[in-house]
């Protein structure tokens, strides 16, 4: 058998940070542009969200980064409702953290 950590990086029993790519979507709710950002004349706006996942694809915290404070409720309350496909190493389901872009656009 492989170690457990073969090919990403362990940080004792902790999560292990990861690329967003390898704990992919299988919930994605996209949050909907405030009402508040788009009266003060915002078309949109890239924010990040550290997100640390559960073995079983569930986000255990978030952060949000690098995000105007008019968006952060909303992206909140979307990112609550993700659901993943877990890292993996070894062949198992690791717990992880990784930051991902989300992008507001006014439609």
């Amino acid at each position: 058998d492989a170690p457990p950590c073969e090919g990403v990086s362990c940080i004792g029993d902790g999560p292990v940070p990861v690329h967003y790519s390898q704990v992919q979507f299988r919930v994605k709710t996209v949050p909907r542009f405030p009402r508040a950002a788009k009266e003060l004349g915002l078309t949109s706006e890239t924010c990040k969200v550290r997100v640390q996942v559960s073995t079983r694809g569930r986000p255990e915290q978030i952060e949000v980064l690098d995000c105007p404070a008019i968006f952060h409720e909303e992206l909140m309350r979307a990112a609550k409702t993700w659901r993943f496909r877990p890292a993996r190493a070894g062949g198992q389901a690791i717990p992880a953290v990784t930051v991902i872009p989300v992008h507001f656009r006014l439609d």
